[in-house]
């Protein structure tokens, strides 16, 4: 895992939207660009196998419960708009 990167949006993370949770490794925030909850760990790189990426899922799916309500969305873990970061969204069902 690489440390964090100046250049990244999501190394940065700026505080443009609500943030849910926050802790050492990661954050739960609103995507400020499809306005869902998205989990996002701090560090640049991929961190699919750390521990914490676990319970990063974990935290985004009780805040997706909260906030689109239970069973009315799924994990995308796609890595599309920053490649280069772990992160993944909360997102309504029967979106794309």
């Amino acid at each position: 895992m690489a440390d964090l990167d100046p250049h990244c949006p999501l190394c940065k993370l700026e505080k443009l939207t609500t943030w849910y949770h926050e802790e050492p490794s990661f954050v739960i925030l609103d995507c400020d660009v499809c306005w869902v909850p998205m989990g996002v760990m701090r560090k640049h790189g991929n961190c699919e196998d750390d521990p914490d990426y676990t319970r990063m899922l974990n935290k985004l799916m009780e805040i997706a419960d909260q906030t689109l309500g239970k069973g009315n969305w799924w994990i995308d873990p796609i890595q599309r708009s920053v490649p280069g970061h772990t992160h993944a969204h909360a997102r309504h069902k029967g979106w794309w």
